[in-house]
C-alpha cells in the first residue's frame, strides 16, 4: 500500500509529466493535506524561478527516486535532450508557516515546464 506522501508524489509527477510533455505551463499545485490532524490552509498557485536552488544531474535524480521506478520512468519519458533538472525549495517563511514545498523542477529553454514534489510540509 502506498503511503500518503508517495501518493502525493505520484500525483504531482503525473501532473508535471503531462505539462512537460504537452508544452503546457507549470500546473496549479494540487490541494495538499498533510497526513496529520492539521489541514494545510494554503495552496501554492505559482512557481517562482527564484526557488531554484541547485542544478541536479539525471543520475542524482535517479538515485533520489530509486524507490519510485514508475515515477522515474515517467520523468525519463518526458525529458528532452537539453532539459535541465533543478532542486527547488520554497522560501523559509513558507516552512515557518508550515506550507513549505521542495522537490525537482524540469527546466526547458529557461522556463520551468514540470515540477516533482519531493517534500511537502
Amino acid at each position: 500500500m502506498l503511503k500518503p506522501g508517495r501518493i502525493l508524489l505520484l500525483l504531482a509527477l503525473l501532473v508535471a509529466a503531462v505539462a512537460a510533455c504537452t508544452g503546457v505551463g507549470v500546473p496549479v499545485w494540487p490541494r495538499v493535506t498533510p497526513a496529520g490532524p492539521v489541514a494545510c490552509p494554503y495552496e501554492i498557485r505559482t512557481f517562482s524561478e527564484t526557488w531554484l536552488d541547485t542544478s541536479v544531474s539525471l543520475q542524482e535524480l535517479e538515485i533520489a527516486l530509486c524507490e519510485e521506478p514508475t515515477v522515474l520512468r515517467r520523468v525519463h519519458a518526458c525529458l528532452q535532450p537539453d532539459d535541465e533538472i533543478w532542486y527547488f525549495t520554497t522560501p523559509p517563511e513558507t516552512w515557518r508557516a508550515e506550507v513549505g514545498r521542495a522537490g525537482y523542477a524540469i527546466v526547458r529553454d529557461g522556463a520551468v515546464v514540470g515540477v516533482l514534489l519531493h517534500c511537502v510540509q
